[in-house]
């Protein structure tokens, strides 16, 4: 039982990374562009109340996360963000590293 309950909280996990880089990705897509869309701005509202519905905990009524794991979480996929935010953002010529200044 408890390999089962380790490999669901592993699945919420990966659930809220993938929310984690599609939110960092269009948040780079809207600074570098210096522009918005409606489709992005959903997507980014989805993205915050999926991470947000994910990481609670519905037995225990806690998180899967903390506070300082989400921060953890958020700088690990920023790297991959910048990565798929730089093949979209100005027709695929901004360079990874630019992107990482804004």
């Amino acid at each position: 039982m408890e390999e089962l309950e380790e490999m669901s909280r592993d699945d919420k996990i990966n659930n809220i990374r993938s929310y984690v880089k599609a939110l960092l990705h269009y948040l780079i897509k809207q600074q570098a562009e210096n522009h918005s869309t409606k489709s992005w701005e959903v997507l980014i509202r989805n993205s915050v109340r999926d991470i947000k519905e994910k990481n609670k905990c519905r037995k225990s009524g806690g998180y899967y996360l903390n506070k300082d794991e989400l921060y953890s979480i958020l700088c690990d996929a920023l790297d991959s963000a910048i990565d798929a935010a730089s093949l979209e953002v100005d027709e695929g010529r901004s360079k990874p590293k630019k992107l990482a200044t804004f």
